[in-house]
């Protein structure tokens, strides 16, 4: 499947407030400059800087009638993230993921009112989920749960189960707080470890779970969003080596999905990495850049460490660290697109977190 990515911005004013007749003005105007057909777009995500809940859930519930306006064929798969891009105060920025293979049918569906879309030939299938959310004033741990239960329940939908991911993401609220529960004192991304262990079960993931990236904002509740994929209803996940002990599943820094020729790699920090590098930005941005070059020059997938990602996400702790950050990575690392977001990372040791797409071309 050749799958593309494009990047655009707007007003965020347009999507807070609810004018859909500018907005799909502006997104029309961009499918058409780029000669692009809207039905084959599979997901939009929309990165804001909204500081209150209700602001965030209006901006979802405009987003989600602009799409369903503008599409021929129902309401493609969307998300809105709170988090702040840095390179602009006013603006929005859009991450579209296009399907530019024709052979491919598209589908937009919903389940239980949450839109996803779904991508499949006579054996493939792949699902791009929405934002799944769960804001419902129940504590974070409830949240995590109720936004596994849903995924659970979708992918069941589609005959699917949770070894078909091949990527995941979380956004949490606030996640560094310490939270007591039943005797133990967890951080919010240890919550969300302790839920995937009820989930995940190790003997449907070939050797490694899904490639994955966690954050957080200032507001409430929990947003998941993911990748799955089957193949003649077998997974579709990350390559790893056939030895590998079944017992000692971890989490993978990269997936290559050999039938959408695309490697994923997650969120990478300077904490994940060997030697724990802690150290100034300049140190941190140069250990995860030599990280990821690693990762796609001993994947196989490339030629050389140096191909072009199709998007680079940059999440930063600091605004301060921006223009530094900005300068190192695109002189090291070639990308069509790149996003620099404002969030909290789950080591507060960590000033950046970095995670990208590469498509074989």
């Amino acid at each position: 499947m050749d799958l593309k990515y494009y990047t655009t911005e707007f007003d965020s004013q347009l999507l807070l407030i609810g004018k859909h007749q500018e907005l799909s003005k502006n997104f029309n105007a961009f499918f058409t400059s780029k000669g692009l057909d809207m039905d084959r777009a599979l997901k939009f995500e929309v990165f804001v800087d909204v500081q209150l809940d209700d602001d965030l859930v209006s901006a979802n519930e405009n987003l989600g009638i602009t799409l369903a306006h503008i599409s021929k064929k129902g309401c493609p798969s969307y998300a809105i993230s709170a988090l702040k891009p840095l390179d602009n105060d006013k603006e929005a920025k859009l991450i579209i993921t296009y399907c530019n293979d024709a052979y491919y049918k598209i589908e937009y569906k919903d389940f239980q009112k949450k839109p996803y879309t779904l991508v499949s030939d006579k054996s493939e299938k792949y699902l791009f989920s929405g934002g799944i959310s769960s804001i419902n004033g129940r504590d974070t741990l409830g949240n995590i749960q109720l936004a596994f239960d849903f995924t659970e329940q979708l992918l069941d939908h589609e005959e699917m189960h949770f070894g078909h991911l091949i990527n995941i993401n979380y956004l949490l609220e606030d996640k560094g707080v310490k939270k007591d529960f039943e005797g133990h004192t967890w951080t919010y991304a240890e919550m969300v470890q302790q839920v995937s262990q009820l989930y995940f079960d190790p003997t449907l993931f070939k050797g490694a779970y899904p490639t994955s990236s966690l954050m957080s904002n200032a507001l409430n509740g929990v947003n998941l969003q993911f990748i799955a994929g089957s193949k003649d209803s077998f997974s579709i996940n990350q390559k790893v080596d056939s030895s590998a002990n079944i017992e000692e599943v971890s989490a993978s820094q990269l997936s290559y999905v050999n039938e959408m020729n695309t490697l994923f790699i997650s969120g990478i920090s300077s904490s994940m990495l060997s030697k724990g590098k802690k150290g100034n930005i300049i140190q941190q941005t140069e250990a995860c850049i030599n990280e990821i070059k690693n990762c796609i020059a001993g994947s196989g997938f490339a030629d050389d460490a140096d191909s072009t990602f199709d998007v680079i996400k940059v999440y930063l702790s600091k605004n301060s660290n921006f223009e530094d950050v900005k300068l190192m990575l695109e002189q090291q690392i070639k990308a069509t697109n790149y996003l620099y977001l404002l969030a909290d990372l789950p080591n507060k040791d960590d000033l950046l977190m970095i995670e990208g797409v590469v498509a074989a071309k």
